[in-house]
């Protein structure tokens, strides 16, 4: 088997001032930043598959959408999905081309829109929690939820945004293509933002209200690639102990053990870290590869194991 690293970069990484207004110029020069490290792993002869967040990505194409209604109808979400995956994947497949190209090397970068099989009866469908895309004012989020029948909550005092369905993924639909596609040399850009959530049925794939989770399909994918490497790409450069206090800790590798006491002690934001420690802590269990998070700014040096945390099975002695 080659050597195989799944990366899973957040959509918030590609995002320069998350306060501001966001600006494609911004997002442009990061991703060409992502892309000259990546470069360098596919020249030491690594096959990558690269899963890329897409969450205020999604939020501005529905926007767009929001704001162009009174002339053209809607985008569903799984079409905003798809968009988003298609110009994102295009970004990184145009970046990584082009470097690959000047550096003379014979792999290829190649963008895939990717479908998620999820379960009908996953207990989410019937609790929709996740978030997603603009922030709107309250009349605008009752308006919503009278007339098109969307679930709405206020989001921390920012405004109001839409609820949806937060499935676990079950299959990557276009798995055998990506593991034909995952060849030394070369990068795979796939289930952007998750992937696109599809259920079976007896007349084949049917699009859902729903957003995938994209470390969880990462993980998916490592597992199913047999991946000696898992990487989460997120804000910061590594994990801290009790963060943003005189007892800040930095922390560069720790162990399966380690990992799940400092679980059970509480550390780690719910809804940001801990779910990545959570199934690094997993993949490291069940598979015995490497699992490192840091950011976009150190991934080459994280996949070096010189930046970043590393989880590993026991600290070497």
């Amino acid at each position: 088997m080659p050597k195989t690293a799944v990366i899973a970069l957040g959509g918030n990484s590609l995002v320069r001032d998350a306060r501001a207004r966001q600006r494609l110029a911004d997002q442009s020069q990061i991703i060409g930043d992502v892309c000259a490290q990546l470069v360098e792993l596919l020249a030491e002869g690594w096959a990558l598959v690269l899963v890329h967040g897409n969450g205020p990505q999604l939020g501005q194409t529905l926007q767009r959408s929001e704001i162009s209604r009174e002339y053209v109808e809607d985008l569903t979400l799984d079409l905003a999905i798809a968009d988003t995956q298609a110009s994102l994947g295009y970004q990184f497949q145009q970046g990584l081309g082009n470097r690959m190209r000047t550096r003379g090397l014979a792999g290829h970068a190649v963008a895939l829109v990717t479908q998620i099989e999820v379960d009908a009866d996953d207990p989410a469908f019937a609790n929709p929690v996740k978030a997603v895309g603009y922030f709107m004012d309250e009349s605008s989020a009752t308006y919503r939820r009278e007339e098109d029948g969307w679930q709405v909550t206020e989001d921390a005092g920012r405004g109001w945004r839409r609820l949806v369905a937060f499935p676990k993924p079950k299959a990557v639909v276009e798995m055998e293509v990506i593991r034909q596609l995952a060849s030394p040399g070369s990068c795979v850009i796939c289930a952007g933002g998750g992937g696109i959530p599809v259920i079976p049925s007896a007349s084949g794939l049917i699009s859902t209200t729903a957003v995938v989770d994209k470390d969880l399909t990462a993980i998916l994918l490592a597992h199913q690639l047999e991946a000696s490497l898992l990487l989460f790409c997120a804000v910061p450069e590594k994990l801290f102990l009790y963060p943003n206090t005189p007892e800040a800790r930095p922390l560069s590798r720790i162990t399966v053990e380690e990992a799940r006491n400092y679980l059970a002690d509480g550390h780690f934001r719910a809804g940001s870290l801990r779910p990545k420690v959570e199934s690094g802590l997993h993949f490291v269990e069940s598979t015995g590869g490497r699992v490192v998070i840091t950011n976009p700014a150190h991934l080459l040096q994280g996949a070096r194991s010189l930046a970043g945390t590393e989880i590993v099975p026991v600290e070497p002695g």
